[in-house]
């Protein structure tokens, strides 16, 4: 009996150390299988607006997070709109009820807060100062920096072209031709304020509301970015394109920072470059398609305005107050970006 039951413990010892050894790869965020594998990860990922070149941002990113990480890292989208508005999209980052999002700058403000000295407007106004001093620059950097206390971090730069204004009914040549104008803006107190200077009404309506609204009358214009404006279906019913270029609208990728920082090495490597790919590939279109964009609206009978010397001069005086008041707006420890914004920006 003694032999017997000593036969029985053996094999029972072995049968645990050979599940031991044979146990799957974790799901875990953070382990992996060895010291040069990547371990199964599922990423939701969410982008509050829909299009086609946001569908094939989104594309894009799942393809080669799968592609190299040969198949261990997945991606499952979660559809535009399920999550709410642009702001709801970034709570949701932000609590970790969805691993990754592309949000504008702007609508990351809505949330973390802060940040829109970095679009004060008539500072940033073209693609070549874009590139130097905001994506991958200094501005960057401190988005980055001021997300990452509010538990975001901001994996890749995208792109979300500048804004401009639409109009029904009206041409909007002249400051003139602003005042009284009812304008939806997105929830955003620069953008209100901005407009309120201009002689405009401004009123904050989220982004899916904001064609109703325009076709029901509720107002006259509406701001947006023209690759949005587009794909909202604006062009089938405003009159006017406007291009005031007073603000530039980066975007980034981000990722819940608890989740993102209990990832491996590996795992963020993959994702890193996964996400730069996808955001540049975004950047691009939004550049090489404007000139497009424009004719399509000229092509429908829309009116594009580029406003002249004197219209500009206007919209830079009323911009210039913002400027000031931006001191007032934030905490003393961010003037110094204010100064670094104005000393950079203001010839």
């Amino acid at each position: 009996m003694k032999k017997l039951l000593s036969l029985v413990l053996a094999v029972a010892m072995l049968l645990s150390l050979c599940a031991c050894g044979s146990k799957e790869p974790t799901s875990n965020p953070g382990a992996t299988d060895d010291e040069s594998g990547i371990a199964p990860l599922n990423i939701t990922f969410n982008v509050a607006v829909s299009g086609e070149m946001y569908d094939a941002m989104t594309n894009k990113f799942a393809e080669r997070c799968k592609e190299l990480s040969d198949g261990a890292i997945t991606v499952q989208t979660v559809a535009a709109g399920t999550l709410g508005s642009a702001r709801e999209v970034v709570e949701a980052c932000q609590l970790n009820s969805v691993n990754m999002i592309w949000a504008a700058d702007s609508e990351l403000d809505q949330v973390v807060g802060n940040l829109s000295w970095a679009w004060l407007p008539y500072t940033v106004t073209n693609y070549e100062q874009a590139d130097e001093y905001y994506n991958e620059g200094w501005i960057d950097e401190a988005i980055a920096e001021i997300c990452a206390e509010a538990g975001i971090t901001c994996v890749a730069g995208s792109e979300n072209g500048t804004r401009l204004m639409c109009t029904k009914g009206v041409i909007v040549d002249s400051i003139d031709k602003m005042k009284g104008l009812k304008v939806r803006v997105p929830e955003q107190a620069p953008l209100v304020r901005f407009y309120s200077l201009c002689g405009s009404l401004p009123s904050t309506i989220t982004a899916s509301e904001s064609f109703s609204a325009m076709q029901q009358g509720t107002v006259d214009g509406s701001d947006n970015t023209l690759v949005n404006l587009n794909n909202l279906g604006f062009f089938d019913i405003v009159d006017c394109i406007t291009a005031l270029n007073y603000q530039y609208s980066s975007a980034k990728i981000c990722a819940n920072k608890a989740w993102y920082d209990a990832l491996s090495d590996a795992q963020r490597e993959v994702i890193e470059q996964a996400a730069a790919e996808a955001g540049l590939l975004l950047r691009d279109w939004i550049r090489d398609n404007e000139a497009q964009l424009f004719e399509k609206a000229e092509s429908m009978n829309i009116t594009v305005v580029n406003p002249d010397e004197a219209f500009q001069a206007e919209l830079k005086k009323a911009a210039s107050v913002m400027w000031e008041e931006a001191y007032g707006d934030y905490p003393e420890e961010y003037h110094h970006y204010i100064d670094k914004m104005i000393e950079t920006f203001g010839n």
